[in-house]
């Protein structure tokens, strides 16, 4: 994923820069200068707090949006396991999200709250319980 978000990044940037031989259309032409697959990120702040950064702003312009990704994700200083970090957050936010809205439209059911059993590394039970979520 890290990996498609360099392509996608890439593209915009040589999109930004290109002059375009097609015909002016106003909407196309904007749409290939934003992210299409990664539309935010998330990131933990100073305080240790997940926040949310958009970067398909439809109020910014595509420029802006690239700044605000090369701030908080492309910038060569961010070390790869800290991208790797925002990455896992950003798939697990958008993860959550999808089932909280196929919950919310009834095309799932979530048990909060179960017990299971707590399993070793070979897995057999320790005996202990953990907090578990089942979807139905």
């Amino acid at each position: 994923m890290i990996e498609y978000a360099y392509l996608e990044r890439n593209a915009i940037e040589q999109e930004i820069k290109r002059k375009s031989w097609l015909p002016k259309i106003e909407f196309f032409e904007e749409n290939r200068k934003r992210f299409g697959g990664l539309t935010e990120i998330v990131i933990i702040d100073k305080k240790g707090k997940t926040k949310l950064i958009p970067l398909n702003d439809a109020d910014k312009s595509p420029e802006d949006c690239l700044k605000i990704a090369d701030k908080y994700f492309f910038n060569p200083e961010i070390p790869m396991s800290e991208k790797r970090k925002i990455m896992a957050l950003t798939l697990e936010e958008g993860f959550m999200r999808n089932i909280a809205l196929m919950e919310h439209s009834g095309l799932i059911v979530a048990d909060h709250g179960l017990k299971e059993d707590e399993l070793d590394a070979n897995g057999n039970p320790t005996g202990g319980k953990i907090d578990s979520n089942r979807l139905f």
